[in-house]
C-alpha cells in the first residue's frame, strides 16, 4: 500500500473522532439555482470528475486488527447513485422549506463504509428554482485564492480563518510559482 493510500497520522485520528457525530467534521454547502441542472448533463460531469479524482471513488478500510492506519481503497461497488441524488419538494417549497430538508439532511452522518461525499440536487423550489446540498468531511483550498497562496503568510492566513469553521477539516494548497506565472 503507497503511503498515499494510507491516513496520516491527523487522518486516522479524524477518522476515529467521525463515530461521534458531536465531533464529525462533515459539512454541507448549500448552492440556490434558478433552475435545476439538467441531470443528464450533471450525472455525466460527476462521472469524469469521479474518473479525474480517484478520491472520490476510494472508501476507508481499517486494516485487520486495527493496528496499522487506515487505508483509502477503490469502492469495489462504487455507485455515483448513491452519492449524486434528487429530491422533488413538489414546486412551491418555500426557502424554510428548503433549509428544513438541508437540515435532516445534514443529521444523517455518512455511510463510513462507502466514499465520503454526496450531492443531492434539491428541485420543486417556488419559481422553479432548485438547489445542490454538497457534503464532504475535507475542503482544499486552492491557490486561486485572493491574495494568491504564495508565501508562508498567506498560507498561515488562511489556516486561521478556517479555523471558525467548526466540523470541517481545510487544507490549504499553494500556487506552484509567485502569483500563479508560471515562472
Amino acid at each position: 500500500m503507497g503511503d498515499d493510500q494510507r491516513m496520516s497520522a491527523f487522518e486516522s485520528v479524524m477518522w476515529e473522532l467521525e463515530r461521534d457525530p458531536q465531533l464529525s467534521s462533515a459539512f454541507a454547502n448549500l448552492t440556490t439555482l434558478d433552475v435545476p441542472p439538467d441531470r443528464a448533463v450533471l450525472r455525466a460531469r460527476m462521472e469524469r470528475t469521479c474518473a479525474a479524482v480517484p478520491r472520490l471513488r476510494q472508501c476507508v478500510v481499517v486494516p485487520p486488527g486495527g493496528f496499522a492506519a487506515p487505508e483509502w481503497q477503490d469502492d469495489p461497488d462504487f455507485d455515483l447513485d448513491r452519492h449524486l441524488r434528487w429530491i422533488d419538494l413538489g414546486g412551491d417549497a418555500t426557502e424554510a422549506d428548503l433549509l428544513e430538508l438541508v437540515a435532516t439532511l445534514c443529521r444523517h452522518p455518512f455511510d463510513r463504509t462507502r466514499p465520503l461525499w454526496e450531492f443531492v440536487v434539491i428541485e420543486g423550489r417556488s419559481g422553479g428554482r432548485a438547489a445542490v446540498r454538497g457534503g464532504f468531511t475535507t475542503v482544499v483550498v486552492g491557490s486561486q485564492t485572493t491574495p494568491v497562496n504564495d508565501t508562508r503568510a498567506v498560507t498561515e492566513m488562511i489556516v486561521r480563518r478556517a479555523a471558525a469553521f467548526e466540523g470541517c477539516r481545510v487544507l490549504p494548497m499553494g500556487a506552484l510559482t509567485q502569483g500563479r506565472e508560471g515562472r
